[in-house]
Formats: C-alpha cells, structure tokens, sequence
C-alpha cells in the first residue's frame, strides 16, 4: 500500500506515519509512505506529479523488498485522499510515468477532498483560482467511468462539507456501476479517523483490512 499524508496540500510528512507503516506491515500489508512537494513551493499539478512518480517507484520497486507489484493499493487521508483518488480516475498523472490506474488494486481515501472549488480560501494557494483548472482537479469530476474499488471513509465530526462530498463521490461511482464502499466512522473528527487508524483493533483498520483482502488477486 503507497499511503499519501494529509496537510492541506502546504504541510505534513511521511516520518510522522512510521508507526502506520508498521502497524500496517504487522498484518502482512506492506507499506511506502512518500512525501511530495508542498504549496507555496508548488501548485497543482506539482503533488499530484510526485504522487504519480511515487506510485511508479513502488511499482517498480516493491518486489526487492517482498511485496507483488500486482497487488498495490493506495490510501490517503485529507488532502492525501484528494490526491490517491485523483490519481485512478484521471489517468494523465500516471501515464506520464508510463503506469495505469488498472495496476491499483483498490483506493482507501480517509476523509478526502474530492472537489475543488475556486474562490474558496484553502484551495487557493494549492490549485489558484481558474475554475476550469479547480474542477479538472477534482476526483468527483473524473469519477463517471470503470474505476479501481474505492473505500471511501469519513468522520462523524469530520470537517464541514466533507461528509457530502465522500456522499457524492460513492453516490457517482456507483453510479458508473464502479465498485466502492462508504463508511462513516463515529465518535472521530478529521485527525482522530488517521490516529485510531494505526490500531489493529479500530473498527475503520478492521474494514480496511477487509477491503484489501478481499480485492487481492
């Protein structure tokens, strides 16, 4: 499993996840946590590049350190969850690195952004403000073909508007007949959902570890 960091696009890193990475491992998922550009340094697409130059690496790589390139999952929690989702519905990221969303075996996104909207303060340094460039930036604008399986999870408290937004992005998947699972998670907010998340015994870890079972070939 690559897992990408939350932070709102401008902060985070993958040294803060280690004990995900090895909670994770415990149980027989490998994991690469990457880091990636942050803003102001860059704007879209610079994460989203770096991601897709992540993915390429683990796909490439994962079989010295024991792991089936064959059987890759990605996970992200916040902004992490905008960019693992961006990454399988619209394909240019990966093709530019000569990979395709068919190599992903499944996409956790934990609280995720799945639409950017221009004009609105905490999208603007991370993606400007064009309208066409915010929306081509969004997972729910891509999310209306056969995509990879999605588990889709949020908090009872979680930021506002992200509950809907997780709503809309099962809702459009399903309707393109793609696969994809909605959870929401009580008695968490927007940083407790990823910090329980490192127990085995967490309800969410417990249908994560459900999830990549039962999509493994």
């Amino acid at each position: 499993m690559l897992f990408v960091h939350g932070g709102s696009w401008k902060s985070g890193n993958k040294n803060i996840y280690a004990s995900l990475g090895q909670s994770l491992a415990n149980d027989g998922i490998g994991c690469v946590i990457c880091n990636y550009r942050l803003s102001p340094q860059v704007q879209h697409p610079g994460h989203i590049e770096d991601v897709a130059k992540a993915f390429a690496w683990t796909a490439e790589n994962i079989a010295k350190y024991g792991g089936k390139k064959d059987q890759l999952f990605l996970c992200g929690h916040s902004a992490g969850g905008h960019l693992v989702s961006l990454l399988v519905t619209d394909p240019q990221y990966l093709k530019a690195e000569k990979h395709a969303p068919g190599e992903v075996r499944g996409v956790a996104a934990l609280s995720g952004v799945y639409q950017i909207v221009a004009g609105e303060k905490v999208f603007d340094v991370p993606f400007g403000k064009d309208e066409k460039v915010c929306k081509l930036a969004s997972p729910l604008a891509h999310a209306a073909g056969k995509h990879p399986p999605f588990f889709i999870a949020y908090a009872d408290n979680d930021f506002p508007r992200l509950d809907k937004m997780a709503e809309d992005m099962h809702a459009a998947l399903k309707k393109a007949e793609s696969p994809t699972e909605l959870i929401k998670c009580k008695e968490r907010n927007h940083y407790t959902i990823i910090i329980q998340f490192v127990n085995d015994t967490d309800p969410l870890n417990k249908s994560f570890r459900a999830f990549v079972q039962k999509n493994c070939k």
